[in-house]
This record gives structure tokens, C-alpha cells and sequence, in this order.
């Protein structure tokens, strides 16, 4: 028999004669196809509908489903079971009065993720605190398959203790941008979205450098060097008509290799072949997540961004292409 069948005639009086309720088999997340069914609600009416497989499915996975489709459709619903009265508090104060007709099986009630959200930022107290571990952590998620990870694989992947990573994990869920499942050592997070995690981050997003350095340097240096990336303008030129600074080559590397960079500084000869750098000293590797000779796109976007005080137009549109290659790939 098809989940919700008798459940469902009451959404199709609802919704009208002319919707169209198809149960969707999307590609989602484990995490999410295997606790919910997603009704497709067409014709004259569109949403989504989302519905629990048990009445035992924890708030946040109701925000996390929600989020995930929210992005491109303008009306999802939840529909929770009489089992979630306890969790919703109070349960009346989350109900949507225009949609109450779906309360007639006297099972079940409707209500909007949108005021449920609410209920979560009431639920969390603490202001998350969100360092440069955050931020490796944060890259992690964005940079791999939407999946489940425990600490301790993230952890061997970024050679980084894995509690770090799960003092990352708990800002990063207070933050919203993931959701967690089991319990103890056995506890995993899983990304919402990358866009959702872009937008919700961004007022936190941590510079990766603190200083830059103009050096002159011998001319073969910069080809001689691993580790060393293009970044800034030098690297914004790979990705948009945005021209290279003629003068300069901006490049980033981990600032504990600062001494060893610095050992390269030429003093101006005019006998000697030499060319400027500007290097950036990053708080952590930018090679972790970087493919080819720049530093990853979302070091990128966070330099490209936090210099752009002046809001040229051209350097936002190269942002918006940054972060569609981000997404997309």
C-alpha cells in the first residue's frame, strides 16, 4: 500500500480537485530518504510535501529536508504526526490555520518548517564560536560528497585532532548548516546544502591571512617553490575577465613556512634579475583543498570579498561566478 494513501486523499481535498500528488524519488542525502516521503503536489497547485517514515524523526532533520528543497520551491509543508506534541512547544503555537482541513484524520496537523526554524533559535542559547578550525571544517563538508562523517574521518582527512573537528561540528549545527544523527562516539553530521551553507556563513567567514608582505624576489623563485598558490587578483583573473595586477604577482602560503619564504628576500639590484610578490601568510595550508596552481575557490571568495569595501560591480559579478563554481563545480 503507498505510504499515506488515506492521508493523502485529505491533502488532495485540500489542495483541490486538480492537484496532482506523485510520491518523488529524489537523490538526496541517506540521511533524508531514508526518514521521509516526498509528494510532488502539481496542476494548479505546487508544493512539496514532506512526510516522516516514524514518528520518531528529530526537529533538525524537519529543518534540514525543508531547507533542501526550499531553494527552488517556492511552498513546502511538513506534516508531523500527534507523536511530535512533546517536542513541538506548544504544539498549537506552529499551526498553520489556513491548511487545518488536513487535521481531519485526527492524526495528524500541518505546519510551516519556516516557524518551526523559530522554535529552534529559541532551543539555542549559546553564541557559536566559529574559529579558522571552523572554517577547515567547514571547507570539508563543502569540498566533498553530501554524505555522513564522524569526526574522527575528518579529522585523518584534514591531520587534524578529532576534537577539533567535533567542537567544529557542534558550531557548525548551531549555525544550522548541518545535521546530526546517532549518539556518543557514534555521532555523524551531514551537510544541508552548499548554497545554505555559503549564504548562512558568510557573516563569519574568517579572512585566511592576516598580513601581506610585498617582497622582491629572484626571478625563478616562485617556479621553484611547492606550496606557494596564486591568490587575490592573480588568482580572480583564472576565474572571471578580471585582469592580473601587472606589477605584482599576489601568491599565499602556510605561515609557518614564513621564515623559510622570507630567506628568498633580494634586496632591489639592478645587476640582479628580480620580480615583486605580494605573499599572503595563511592561518592554515591553502594547498588542503586547492586543484591546480591557485588556492581553493572558497579561500578565494573570502579574500575576494573582505577587499572588495568599494562594491565594484565587476569584482561581485566575479564573486557570483565563484560561488556558482563552488556549487556546481
Amino acid at each position: 500500500m503507498e505510504p499515506y494513501k488515506e492521508f493523502l486523499n485529505i491533502v488532495a481535498k485540500t489542495f483541490g480537485a486538480d492537484a496532482e500528488i506523485s510520491l518523488m524519488k529524489p537523490s538526496l542525502p541517506l540521511i533524508y530518504s531514508k526518514n521521509f516521503y516526498v509528494y510532488k503536489i502539481g496542476g494548479i497547485q505546487n508544493a512539496i510535501v514532506l512526510c516522516p517514515t516514524s514518528d520518531q524523526i528529530p526537529l533538525n532533520l524537519w529543518l534540514g529536508i525543508y531547507r533542501f528543497f526550499r531553494q527552488e520551491n517556492e511552498r513546502v509543508f511538513a506534516f508531523l504526526s500527534k507523536a511530535y506534541a512533546s517536542l513541538i512547544k506548544p504544539f498549537e503555537e506552529y499551526q498553520i490555520d489556513s491548511i487545518d482541513y488536513l487535521g481531519a484524520l485526527k492524526q495528524f496537523d500541518s505546519f510551516s518548517p519556516d516557524l518551526l526554524e523559530a522554535l529552534l533559535d529559541k532551543e539555542t542559547e549559546s553564541t557559536p564560536i566559529y574559529t579558522k578550525g571552523t572554517q577547515l571544517v567547514a571547507k570539508f563538508y563543502l569540498f566533498n560528497p553530501i554524505k555522513s562523517y564522524t569526526a574522527r574521518e575528518i579529522g585523518k582527512r584534514l591531520n587534524i585532532s578529532a576534537a577539533t573537528v567535533a567542537r567544529s561540528n557542534v558550531v557548525l549545527h548551531q549555525l544550522k548548516v548541518l545535521v546530526k544523527e546517532g549518539v556518543g562516539a557514534g555521532i555523524m553530521y551531514t551537510l544541508i546544502s552548499k548554497p545554505f551553507l555559503i549564504q548562512k556563513l558568510k557573516p563569519y567567514f574568517i579572512k585566511p591571512y592576516g598580513e601581506s608582505f610585498l617582497m622582491m624576489v629572484d626571478e625563478g623563485f616562485v617556479m621553484s617553490q611547492s606550496g606557494l598558490l596564486l591568490s587575490g587578483e592573480s588568482a580572480l583573473s583564472e576565474y572571471s575577465d578580471l585582469s592580473a595586477p601587472k606589477n605584482r604577482t599576489v601568491l599565499a602560503v602556510a605561515k609557518n613556512r614564513a621564515a623559510e619564504i622570507q630567506k628568498h628576500y633580494s634586496a632591489l639590484r639592478i645587476d640582479r634579475p628580480t620580480t615583486l610578490i605580494e605573499i599572503q601568510f595563511f592561518i592554515y595550508d591553502p594547498v588542503l583543498f586547492s586543484k591546480g596552481k591557485t588556492i581553493d575557490l572558497l579561500d578565494l571568495y573570502i579574500v575576494t570579498e573582505k577587499k572588495n569595501t568599494a562594491k565594484d560591480p565587476r569584482v561581485n559579478q566575479a564573486l557570483k561566478t565563484i560561488e556558482n563554481l563552488i556549487i556546481h563545480g
